[in-house]
């Protein structure tokens, strides 16, 4: 299969004291390597006219949580500060779903912001857990 230059990533931030949850990081590189190689979601982002959407997640103490575009020439960035305060008490299940919503709300950020058509539908998390697998089978 032939490279595809990303359009999609994500910078993850960790406020909360102690490494981050392994299983936020793995989703988040799973759903990007979904994202960036899909075809729908390719021709979605480019309705935007940007090059790519890159985005930081960052997990803060509560009431810390907001989120924030910019659109430059080439490139759209969205910054999502979500609530981190119970995060080390999820389930690795519980914290794909948490990783796989923050995604979600990324993409929805840029969508409204840029008034693009309805995205195609984020990946399961069956698909994200294979996709994990993956990753983890190339090291």
């Amino acid at each position: 299969m032939a490279e595809t230059v990303p359009w999609f990533s994500v910078n993850f931030g960790y406020e909360m004291g102690g490494p981050p949850p392994d299983a936020v990081e793995e989703t988040i590189d799973a759903v990007s390597e979904i994202l960036n190689t899909d075809p729908g979601w390719r021709a979605w982002w480019r309705t935007s006219g940007s090059a790519d959407l890159v985005s930081l997640l960052r997990y803060v103490p509560a009431g810390d949580a907001a989120g924030e575009v910019w659109v430059g020439d080439a490139t759209v960035q969205v910054e999502l500060a979500r609530d981190g305060t119970n995060i080390k008490r999820l389930t690795t299940a519980a914290l794909h779903e948490e990783a796989r919503s923050a995604i979600g709300q990324i993409i929805a950020v840029a969508q409204q912001n840029l008034r693009l058509r309805p995205h195609p539908a984020l990946p399961t998390i069956t698909e994200i857990e294979e996709e994990i697998r993956n990753i983890h089978d190339d090291d």
